[in-house]
C-alpha cells in the first residue's frame, strides 16, 4: 500500500507543478504541500524536473535491477535508467578503465564498488554524499552499526559510500547431525564457551556411515571471529576499535585455529596438505584425490560463513535429500562479557560517481535499488515474477542478500521467504517420521539480525588495511617468514609450523598501526588537495 501511495504522490507532484504555470494553483492546501511533503521537509535537494538519463552498474542481480530501473522510472517519469553489468572477476578495473581511458562510453552515475573504496576516493571518483545521506530521514533507519560507527567515511569526515549488501556472518548448524548421533541441539543464543564446547564435542566418527565429521567448518574463521565476539570495543578485523588494532584476542582465535585443525576439529585449508587430508579421510590418493567441501557434503556439524551461503546453496533438495545437509541459522557467538557486542558482516559498498552531472538524483537512485524501503518492497511483491525459479545449476536464484533498512514490514515480508517456499520441511519430517519445522531458528536469527549492531571487513573501513595484509601478514613482500619458510604468511606458519601466535602478534599490531596512520595522512592529504582545487 505505501508503495502505491508513494506513486501517487510523485504523480501528483509532477501535476500540480504544471498547475501552477497553467492555472496559478489556487488549491494552496492541497497539492503544493504534497511537494513540501516530499521535497522541503526531508531536508534534500528538489529532484530535477528536466529529461534526464542515468546510469546503475552492478555485478549481479540484472535481472532485479532492470525491473527495480522501470519502477524507478515510474515514480520519477523524467529520468531514463540504463542498468550496466560488470565482471565481477576484473576486481572493478571496468570503472577504472571507464573513468582513465575517456573511451566515450558514460561512466556510470552510480555503481557499486567490489574492493575497497580507499583507492576511489583517493583519485577523486567518488562524489561526497554527506549532504544527501545526513539530512535524508530514510538514511536514519538502517541496521544499527552504519551510522553509529560512520561506516563509509573512511575515517574522514565525508560520506563517499554506503553499504548495499548486507551479508550477516552466520553459523549454519547442521541439525541432521546431532539427530543421528542423538545430540540435543545447542541454544540459539550460545555464549563462546558453549560454542567451542558444541564443536570439540561434534568432531566424531559419524555413526551413520562411518565418515569422519568435522564439528566446524568455515568461510569465517574464528580467527577472524574472536576478537568481535570477546571485546565490546572491537568494530572490525583483528581487534580494530575504530583508532587502531589491538590483536591480543586475535592470537587465542590464531592458535585455536590451529588446534582444531591439527587435531581435525577443522579441516586444513584447501591447501596442498588439506587435499592429502580428505583423500586420506574420503576414500581419493594424492595422486587422485578427493576435492570436496565437507559441509556440502553432510560431513561437518557447524559451517561459519557469511549468509549468501544459505540461499546460493543449502535450499535445495539435492542437499537435503541426497547429502542430509539440513542446516539451520545460529548467530555468531560472543563471551559471556561481550554479549552486547558488535557483530561482524559482509558489506558490499556503492557510491555516486564524482564527475555525475546530476548527483542528488543518483541518490535517490542508487537508496531505491538497494538499501531503500521503496525498492525492498517491489522486490516483495514481485520477485517470484522477476527471474527464473532456478539457474543452470538447478539451484534457486539467490535472493542472497539480508534488507538494511529496519523498516519492519520489509523484514516481515523478508522472514516469510524462509526457510523456502520451494522445499518446505516436509521431507525432513519424513527423515526422522515426526512433524518438523525449522521455522523457529530462523525467526530468531532475523529478529537477532534486525535488532543488533553490525559492522564491516576491514577492507570497506580501513585505509591501508589491504597495504598491510600484503606487507605484514602474508608477507609477501618476503619480510617475514615467521620462522616457517615453506609457506609465508603468520597463518600457515601458525597452521603447519606450529608458531605460537602470541610470539607475533605485537609485531603484527605495531605494523598494522603504523601503516593505517601514514595511509590515513595520505588520504586526508590527498582530500584536502582534491578540495583546494
Amino acid at each position: 500500500m505505501k508503495k502505491h501511495i508513494k506513486r501517487i504522490i510523485a504523480l501528483i507532484t509532477i501535476i500540480s507543478m504544471l498547475g501552477c504555470l497553467l492555472i496559478g494553483c489556487n488549491d494552496k492546501n492541497g497539492e503544493e504541500e504534497i511537494v513540501k511533503e516530499t521535497e522541503e521537509v526531508k531536508g534534500l535537494p528538489p529532484m530535477t524536473e528536466d529529461e534526464i538519463t542515468l546510469t546503475y552498474m552492478c555485478w549481479q542481480d540484472i535481472e532485479i535491477s532492470e525491473a527495480l530501473a522501470k519502477e524507478f522510472e515510474k515514480l520519477y517519469p523524467n529520468i531514463d535508467v540504463k542498468v550496466k553489468e560488470f565482471d565481477p572477476a576484473l576486481s572493478g578495473s571496468e570503472i577504472y578503465f571507464l573513468i582513465n581511458t575517456g573511451s566515450g562510453e558514460k561512466v556510470p552515475d552510480c555503481f557499486w564498488i567490489l574492493n575497497s573504496p580507499e583507492n576511489y576516493i583517493a583519485n577523486n571518483w567518488l562524489y561526497d554524499m554527506t549532504e544527501f545521506w545526513e539530512n535524508d530521514p530514510d538514511s536514519k533507519n538502517v541496521i544499527k552499526g552504519i551510522n553509529e560507527l560512520k561506516l563509509g567515511y573512511l575515517g574522514t569526515d565525508k560520506k563517499w559510500c554506503t553499504p548495499v549488501k548486507f551479508f550477516p556472518t552466520t553459523a549454519f548448524v547442521n541439525e541432521d547431525v546431532f539427530i543421528r548421533n542423538d545430540v540435543e541441539m545447542p541454544n540459539k543464543d550460545w555464549t563462546w564457551d558453549e560454542f567451542e564446547e558444541t564443536v570439540e564435542k561434534m568432531t566424531r566418527d559419524d555413526k551413520v556411515d562411518g565418515k569422519h565429521i568435522f564439528g566446524m567448518t568455515a568461510g569465517c574463521t574464528v580467527i577472524t571471529w574472536y576478537p568481535i565476539a570477546s571485546d565490546k570495543n572491537c568494530i572490525g578485523e583483528f581487534g580494530w576499535n575504530g583508532t587502531e588494532f589491538d590483536m591480543k584476542n586475535w592470537a587465542y582465535g590464531m592458535n585455536l585455529e590451529a588446534k582444531w585443525i591439527q587435531s581435525e576439529v577443522k579441516p586444513y585449508p584447501l591447501w596442498p596438505e588439506g587435499v592429502k587430508q580428505l583423500a586420506k579421510m574420503y576414500g581419493g590418493t594424492e595422486e587422485s584425490p578427493v576435492v570436496l567441501y565437507p559441509e556440502e557434503e553432510g560431513y561437518s556439524a557447524i559451517h561459519c560463513d557469511r549468509w549468501w551461503e544459505w540461499e546460493e546453496h543449502f535450499v535445495t533438495s539435492e542437499y537435503i535429500e541426497n547429502k542430509k545437509v539440513i542446516f539451520v541459522p545460529y548467530i555468531m557467538p560472543h563471551t559471556k562479557e561481550n554479549q552486547e557486542g558488535y557483530n561482524l558482516a559482509t558489506m558490499d559498498m556503492g557510491a555516486i560517481y564524482a564527475g555525475t552531472e546530476h548527483p542528488r538524483e543518483a541518490y535517490e537512485l542508487l537508496k531505491f535499488m538497494t538499501w531503500g524501503t521503496q525498492g525492498w518492497e517491489y522486490k516483495l511483491e514481485h520477485y517470484p515474477n522477476l527471474i527464473e525459479t532456478s539457474d543452470d545449476s538447478g539451484r534457486p536464484v539467490s535472493k542472497n542478500h539480508c534488507p538494511i533498512t529496519l523498516d519492519e514490514n520489509v523484514w516481515e515480508g523478508f522472514k516469510a521467504w524462509h526457510p523456502c517456499e520451494a522445499i518446505g520441511d516436509e521431507y525432513v519430517a519424513s527423515l526422522y517420521g515426526e512433524e518438523y519445522d525449522r521455522s523457529e531458528y530462523f525467526e530468531y536469527f532475523f529478529d537477532y539480525v534486525r535488532e543488533s549492531s553490525w559492522t564491516c571487513y576491514g577492507g570497506q573501513q580501513i585505509v591501508g588495511f589491504g597495504n598491510w595484509l600484503d606487507f605484514s601478514y602474508f608477507g609477501k613482500d618476503n619480510e617475514h617468514d615467521f620462522g616457517y619458510t615453506e609457506m609465508l604468511g603468520i597463518e600457515a606458519a601458525c597452521i603447519y609450523g606450529k608458531v605460537d601466535a602470541y610470539k607475533y602478534y605485537e609485531l603484527l599490531e605495531k605494523e598494522a598501526n603504523e601503516i593505517h596512520t601514514e595511509k590515513q595522512n595520505d588520504l586526508n592529504r590527498t582530500i584536502e588537495e582534491n578540495d583546494n582545487e
